[in-house]
């Protein structure tokens, strides 16, 4: 058995106390092959551009043979912020950093592990009462506190990692028959899009918990 790391930078504590507890699942499944870990900086809720400057700035021994094997990871959200976005993943290209971001946030992501969700939303917060109402929370809880964030957590099993693979790639399907990008230039596909759905398989696949391509 092997271990598998992934190290680079995070946008804030939801999603490297998911990234966390998607290894743990991982690896407390007695089918794992090979065991997932996740090594993140988090930024503290900063902006794409520096999440990414985070990762390329984040030195450890090995880090080429980290680059050239695709395991120096950036995971972000668009949040709107169109030119620090476009600005992040120019820089990630240019040093081999490999983002995976959510149009428009996290917070999707985590409503999709539970239901199919596709809503378009004009503001961030606009998803927060969906997922209070799917995780069984507080209509005034803080999805971002630690505590909150443990409550979440407690409710996700490795089906449901596997449900929002499903989702996300019936997601990204639709948007691209629709020919929804938010830039066709740069072959970003607009709202709604789960990018980080790309990683999850990754480790999943690796683990032998999964088919790459089921």
């Amino acid at each position: 058995m092997t271990n598998i790391v992934y190290r680079g930078s995070c946008e804030g504590l939801q999603e490297q106390a998911f990234l966390n507890h998607v290894s743990k699942l991982i690896n407390n499944d007695p089918r794992c092959k090979n065991k997932v870990y996740f090594d993140l900086i988090n930024v503290g809720g900063g902006d794409p551009l520096e999440v990414v400057k985070k990762a390329v700035n984040y030195n450890f021994i090995g880090k080429k043979e980290f680059i050239k094997n695709k395991r120096v990871i950036a995971l972000f959200d668009y949040d709107f912020k169109d030119s620090k976005f476009l600005a992040a993943l120019k820089l990630a290209s240019d040093n081999k950093i490999i983002p995976f971001y959510t149009i428009t946030n996290f917070d999707l992501l985590l409503i999709n592990l539970k239901e199919k969700y596709t809503k378009q939303v004009s503001k961030s917060e606009e998803y927060i009462k969906k997922v209070r109402k799917v995780y069984h929370l507080d209509s005034e809880a803080n999805i971002k506190n630690q505590t909150v964030i443990d409550k979440i957590l407690k409710q996700i099993t490795l089906d449901d990692i596997i449900f929002l693979i499903k989702n996300a790639k019936i997601i990204e399907k639709d948007n691209l028959n629709s020919k929804n990008y938010y830039s066709a230039k740069e072959n970003i596909l607009n709202q709604p899009n789960l990018l980080p759905y790309m990683i999850l398989e990754e480790v999943l696949s690796k683990a032998g918990l999964i088919e790459r391509n089921n």
